[in-house]
């Protein structure tokens, strides 16, 4: 292709802008599908799937034939979009393109990495995996197994075609995908078996978290006078999508693509299985080649979508969407067309000391999944494939090199967001191939693939952007692992198979935490699967707390606020997460009530705050923990004053509110006597009866309060049913008074009953005074008739401030 001038290529963008602006417009016809009821599930235990042998299927050597059939679909010489611009990102670069090796490197850590599986015998692996609240589980041609996050084994190890016996048919099994369902808390496995027509195949877990004890229930849809090649899976609150590339049952013509609709809601119950299948595209008509049912975790969504590259353009994107999938009659969009940047078919991929190069299957996108951004508050999809692209990261067929190009889409409009290209610039360039991207809910990317040249072995690396990089920007890759040997297994059509899949997974305990999984070589003939945790920036460094100090008994709200540096932030999820913003003061006396966030600015969060009325003075650190775990600590960053003496304070005054006093004031009884009986006197109507209630005002020569109680004593003067209650007047407020103690039961005999005040005591004090207030009641029924007394000694406050 010609290399546009810079007046054509801005022409090229605008025609571009305009063509992704028209995308929604597409959105008008609604096909109706074939539908099918299948089946009831078969449930077996892990026990039980277990104990079962491990079973190899005598037509597996079959497996090697079909996924030659991938070749068969002829993309290399297709027509470029027009309307798509020769760049390596969009929106354009202002700038040199940040894309290739320069700049600093991904901004996700390399943390805890493992391998998932290992084999031989089988090509390609078909490398993916899925991460749940406290496990990650890894699928391959040949095993489905459980690993804890800390990557240690979990309770399920077994072989691909044992655990779908249930529903195989005897047959092999190929082309496993799984993923974890935060919507219904489950594990749904998808696998084809190789008889022709063929089957798609469904596991569902019983739950979030896989036991011995705990089960899968197992279905199966029948695929009409076809066989189904390369499915992919995709699962939202109504629905599961498992896409795929259509050959005739004698696999030697390519009879376009189909999406399968599974009623979600006939799988969470034991079935029978409801499924409705869509024809996406012809043999070479437009469409979504190689569909990708998309992931998405939204609890609200209502429509499914459907994603590939177009099976008819180079530089077009093409997506579906479904609508009323949980129903017993779905219905699917028109090609919704969405116009990218130039893409073309990749080159197959030199490795160091493989005799042919390396399989880079062709442009199709291996994985989508749907995301909230809380920044933004948008839910977009992300996605990724590899293309030929030359030193400027152009899509090229003379480039002589690989790059992960990755998209986000804004499905809604539809309409492309932004997309860009991680691509080696140099002379002796890498080739990059087999990418996966995700986004976090912090708006950060993920981009993970594999790696190699002439003259390196493969190597597994990870990059990503921040939400605050300049649009259609990715970082320089991180390494994560690089194998030691060379690899020459699984030779087809002049190329050793790989890959077909890659993964990056979001960790649905805490939002934060992203996951890729890779295929390196582990021996000449053997492949694995390689685990990685990337590991989000950390929190800012706490340098501020507004107000930084407070004195013993207050309830306030602080103002936390940080310092960035290289994506730092704080970050909060939702209850529907287990993993949530955590702060904490040291030394005790201090309780964080709650933790308000605003994602809008992550360098700052709001805590409300109670210090205890007998917290010590001094200064205090403060920890905050993201939910992933990490944590900074602030020094000294806040105080809790000296919290002063504490003075007992008898009412300077009385006012009966409610009711009748009889005899005595309390106001003048200063202090206990022993029970000489110094009364007085309050009278209660029988059976059941209003309080009475009467107010009294302490002056206190505090300014300050860290401590407030106020201690009555009391007794009933019959048996009967008596209660009492305290309160402190708001002096904010009017005619507010905040109850100290609750109800509770007066006895026969003498006894203090005290209230505590908690939360902000300052709200307590106007000028000099302190308001109580003393709520009597008789809770009846009282023998007789008439009315019964209860008396009182004293009415103290015991005050503690400055």
């Amino acid at each position: 292709m010609k290399i546009k001038t810079h007046s054509s290529l801005l022409s090229a963008f605008l025609a571009f802008s305009v063509m992704t602006s028209m995308a929604s417009a597409q959105d008008t016809a609604r096909y109706a599908g074939v539908s099918t009821i299948g089946q009831k599930g078969v449930t077996r235990t892990v026990n039980d799937i277990m104990k079962a042998p491990d079973l190899i299927s005598p037509i597996r050597h079959l497996n090697s034939i079909l996924k030659a059939t991938e070749f068969e679909v002829e993309r290399k010489h297709l027509p470029q979009n027009p309307a798509s611009p020769r760049s390596s990102q969009w929106p354009p670069p202002t700038g040199s393109a940040g894309n290739g090796n320069s700049g600093i490197a991904s901004p996700q850590g390399i943390g805890l990495q493992f391998d998932g599986d290992a084999g031989t015998g089988i090509y390609p692996p078909d490398t993916f995996g899925a991460v749940g609240p406290t496990q990650i589980m890894v699928t391959t041609n040949g095993r489905v197994r459980v690993w804890n996050k800390d990557g240690t084994a979990g309770p399920l190890n077994v072989t691909l075609d044992s655990f779908f016996s249930g529903v195989g048919g005897a047959s092999g099994t190929s082309d496993p995908r799984v993923t974890y369902d935060r919507v219904s808390q489950r594990w749904f496995v998808v696998c084809l078996n190789l008889t022709s027509p063929n089957r798609i195949m469904l596991g569902v877990s019983s739950g979030p978290t896989i036991t011995g004890t705990g089960s899968f229930t197992f279905y199966f849809v029948a695929v009409p006078s076809a066989f189904a090649d390369y499915p992919s899976l995709g699962v939202d609150a109504n629905g599961v999508y498992v896409g795929e590339n259509t050959f005739n049952t004698a696999l030697t013509s390519f009879l376009g693509c189909n999406i399968t609709v599974i009623q979600k809601s006939s799988v969470l119950s034991g079935g029978p299985i409801f499924s409705t299948r869509f024809q996406v595209a012809t043999s070479s008509g437009a469409g979504p080649f190689a569909p990708r049912g998309v992931d998405n975790d939204d609890p609200a969504s209502t429509e499914g979508y459907i994603i590939g590259p177009d099976n008819a353009t180079f530089g077009t994107l093409m997506m579906r969407k479904v609508f009323n999938p949980g129903s017993n009659a779905p219905t699917i969009s028109g090609n919704l067309s969405i116009p990218v940047l130039s893409t073309t078919f990749p080159e197959d991929v030199p490795a160091s000391g493989s005799t042919s190069r390396l399989d880079s299957l062709d442009d199709r996108i291996f994985h989508a999944q749907m995301h909230l951004n809380r920044k933004t508050g948008l839910r977009t999809i992300w996605c990724a494939h590899n293309i030929e692209v030359d030193a400027n990261g152009n899509a090229s067929s003379v480039g002589s090199r690989n790059g992960a190009r990755w998209y986000e889409v804004n499905p809604a409009t539809p309409s492309l967001v932004q997309a860009g290209t991680s691509f080696d610039n140099s002379g002796s360039p890498m080739y990059r191939w087999i990418p996966s991207c995700a986004m976090s809910g912090q708006g950060h990317m993920a981009l993970a693939f594999n790696a190699a040249n002439a003259s390196s072995f493969v190597r597994c690396q990870c990059a990503g952007r921040l939400y605050s990089d300049p649009l259609g920007t990715v970082q320089a890759p991180t390494e994560a692992f690089a194998s030691s040997v060379a690899y020459n297994a699984g030779l087809q059509n002049g190329a050793y198979r790989w890959g077909d899949y890659s993964m990056v997974n979001v960790d649905p305990a805490d939002d934060q935490t992203m996951w890729a999984m890779m295929e390196y070589p582990g021996s000449a003939s053997q492949w694995r699967i390689r685990v990685v945790k990337l590991i989000a920036p950390p929190p800012s460094a706490v340098t501020t707390v507004t107000p930084n100090s407070a004195n013993p008994g207050d309830t306030l709200n602080v103002t936390v606020s940080g310092s960035p540096a290289s994506g730092s932030e704080y970050y909060d999820t939702d209850a529907n997460y287990p993993a949530r913003l955590v702060a904490a003061f040291s030394g005790g006396g201090i309780t964080v009530n709650s933790i308000t966030f605003n994602h809008s600015n992550p360098q700052q969060f709001v805590a409300n705050i109670t210090v205890a009325g007998n917290a010590a003075s001094g200064a205090r650190n403060l920890t905050v923990t993201n939910p992933d775990g990490q944590n900074v600590t602030g020094n000294g960053v806040f105080t809790v004053n000296a919290g002063g003496t504490q003075e007992t304070l008898a009412p300077t005054a009385q006012q009966v509110v409610l009711g009748q006093i009889s005899s005595g004031d309390l106001a003048s009884l200063a202090a206990d006597d022993s029970n000489a009986e110094r009364m007085c006197r309050f009278i209660l109507p029988n059976r059941s009866s209003p309080f009475v209630v009467t107010n009294l005002t302490y002056t206190t020569t505090k300014s300050t309060l860290s401590a407030i109680s106020m201690r009555v004593k009391a007794k009933m003067t019959l048996v009967g049913q008596f209660a009492i209650k305290l309160g402190l007047k708001d002096q904010t407020q009017a005619n507010v008074f905040d109850t100290i103690l609750a109800e509770t039961t007066i006895g026969t005999s003498y006894a203090t009953f005290t209230g505590n005040a908690s939360g902000t005591l300052s709200k307590y004090l106007s000028g000099s005074s302190i308001v109580g207030q003393i709520s009597v009641r008789n809770t009846g029924p009282v023998p007789g008739s008439g009315n019964w007394c209860t008396d009182f000694e004293f009415a103290q406050l015991d005050v503690t401030g400055n």
